[in-house]
């Protein structure tokens, strides 16, 4: 099961302002579960998030593709 858009915005947000608030560095959080074609826009719409991981969506020529060039 995957997490929802909402759960990853949550995490990837208390993620980034817990390591700025311990170590004064701003990170980048790259997201890869279970990023494809349905989903990759949404996510990539999270404000949280710097990059996607392109997992087993990234075995179909096609589908990498689309999601690397529309990115």
């Amino acid at each position: 099961m995957s997490a929802s858009i909402k759960e990853v915005s949550e995490v990837s947000e208390m993620l980034k302002n817990k390591l700025l608030e311990i170590s004064n560095i701003e990170i980048s959080i790259l997201y890869g579960g279970s990023v494809n074609l349905s989903n990759y826009k949404e996510l990539l719409a999270v404000s949280s998030i710097s990059g996607l991981l392109i997992g087993s969506a990234s075995l179909d020529p096609k589908v990498f593709s689309e999601i690397s060039n529309n990115s």
